[in-house]
């Protein structure tokens, strides 16, 4: 008894499948172009697939950076503060050239006029605390001025918020003017030195 390929084929199929199809054709010695589609889609699945795991390890490995990031948040923060209070203190009408806090709580500063007029910073507070300094200085003087504060644990970070009282000695009827805005002088407390 001769069996027929053929007919086996199709009784045992009760779907047509890609591969069913593909079966059939080949065994009428002949592929369509519908089959031929399918293998056409089949690459581009594959295709995609590897288009897709590509995609997915980048944003694995930007998520990694990104946890990275967020578990060094702190000090991130902190340096970028530092950075923006220091340049705003380096460039305000009464700047802060270079400051250093010692963790004896002296706090060296080196104070500048960068107003057009002369003026006499009477007094400082820092921290809540009274500072009295009667400094005259002109249009670009700098001088450095010591005061003594509170003490510091050498190696820890320190935020100072200092407000700055003067005259205008031009004008002395604008009574005594404050500057200091919100923008705390930060940095980290110096081992004491022997000046």
């Amino acid at each position: 008894m001769r069996i027929n390929m053929k007919s086996l084929l199709l009784s045992n199929l009760s779907v047509p499948s890609p591969t069913s199809s593909l079966i059939l054709a080949h065994a009428n010695g002949q592929v369509s172009n519908r089959v031929r589609s399918l293998f056409r889609v089949g690459r581009v699945k594959g295709q995609v697939s590897t288009e897709y795991i590509l995609l997915l390890s980048i944003v694995l490995i930007l998520g990694l950076v990104v946890v990275s990031l967020v578990l060094d948040v702190p000090n991130t923060l902190r340096v970028m503060t530092s950075r923006g209070s220091n340049e705003f203190w380096l460039n305000s009408d009464i700047s802060i050239k270079a400051h250093t806090y010692y963790s004896d709580g002296r706090l060296v500063m080196i104070i500048k006029n960068s107003k057009t007029y002369e003026i006499t910073i009477v007094k400082a507070i820092i921290n809540d605390h009274t500072y009295t300094l009667n400094q005259k200085l002109v249009p670009g003087e700098q001088r450095t001025v010591t005061l003594l504060t509170d003490a510091c644990n050498t190696g820890t970070n320190y935020i100072l918020n200092i407000k700055f009282y003067f005259y205008d000695d031009d004008d002395r009827s604008r009574g005594l003017l404050s500057f200091g805005p919100d923008i705390p002088l930060t940095g980290i407390c110096e081992e004491i030195s022997e000046e």
